[in-house]
Formats: C-alpha cells, structure tokens, sequence
C-alpha cells in the first residue's frame, strides 16, 4: 500500500502520502512472530534488523509526545527502550524460549506500533498513524489485536472485527488524537 485506501470489515481508511513504509511494520512483525513461533531467534533479530522502518520505531528514532514520552520515562529514560527489550528478548540465555517469544511478539506487533502510532497522531501524520495501526498484515498489527481480544470479550461486530477498531478507524479518519487513545487503550485494558 502506497497511498491506496486500507480496505477493513468495519470501514476505510484513506491516505493520501506514500506509507508504504509504515504498512510494512507489520509484514515484518509477522514474519518475527512466525520465526519466534519455531525458537528462530537469530532469524527474528535479522529480520528485526532488516526492517527499517520497526528498527528505527524500535530505537525509538522521531519518536515524541505524551505516551511515547512516559513509557521513555517509565522504562529509564533512554529513546531505544524497545531496542533493548528486544535485544535482551533476542539473546538471552536465561529466559525460556516461551518468554522470549512472549517479548518478541508483543513488542514488535504491539508496543512499538502502538508508540509509533501515538506519535505519528500527536505530530498531525495521520496516514502514517493509520498505515501502522491497520498495516499490511493486520494479524500482526494492533488491528489484529483488537479483533483477538473482541473475540475474547464478545466485542466483534456482524462483520466480524471488533467494533474498536471501528472506534479507531473514525478517530484516524477525524484526526482526533482523544478518541484514537481512547481506542488504543480500550484494545490494551482487554488484552
């Protein structure tokens, strides 16, 4: 996807920049998640490393606002914060297989999406926000992690996706920063 418009269930979101880019965070989470799935961590960090545009996210590169701002604060103060999660993730000796995957997964499909795409809305790129949250792979982005947790809790609509990413898809198209955290917290408090 360039600038074409993300096709979902709920509803549409068009772009008018290239966020080619951006849509492609989550073909490389996914690709993670899949290596990570079969104990490949090696093969995950590479592809970590490949991934411009996760690895840039993921060192927390152009990266601002209140929520990226106090999870930077939260976790020491340094920007890679999710780089070095990961590293840790990546590399450890001491942490069994099923906890690293666990690291792995949720910070390169959740967390460093999630910062990426509050930091994005808050600087007004709302196509990037948008490429981010719905992504080529939506499995692997926190579209997908909404559906999972609105089977979970019973929150999916007739089509089939949970009805906040219909929440979250207006508050992108609307360029409203309030009701795009609203959205992205609903998602994370049933996860």
């Amino acid at each position: 996807t360039n600038n074409a418009p993300f096709v979902t269930p709920v509803g549409n979101l068009t772009v008018s920049s290239n966020v080619a880019n951006e849509a492609a965070v989550s073909i490389s989470s996914g690709f993670i998640t899949d290596l990570v799935e079969d104990s490949e961590f090696a093969e995950a960090q590479e592809v970590y490393a490949s991934s411009s545009t996760l690895n840039a996210l993921g060192l927390g590169q152009g990266l601002s606002g209140p929520a990226f701002n106090q999870a930077r604060a939260y976790f020491g103060g340094d920007a890679n914060f999710n780089d070095a999660y990961l590293s840790t993730a990546f590399s450890s000796s001491t942490l069994s297989a099923e906890q690293r995957m666990e690291m792995i997964e949720k910070t390169v499909c959740d967390a460093i999406p999630v910062q990426g795409i509050l930091s994005y809305a808050n600087a007004g790129d709302w196509d990037e926000a948008g490429a981010l949250y719905i992504g080529n792979n939506p499995a692997a982005s926190p579209y997908g992690r909404a559906n999972a947790r609105g089977s979970n809790y019973g929150t999916r609509t007739v089509n089939g996706d949970a009805k906040v990413n219909e929440d979250a898809l207006q508050a992108l198209s609307s360029q409203n920063y309030d009701n795009l955290l609203k959205a992205i917290q609903t998602i994370y408090t049933q996860a």
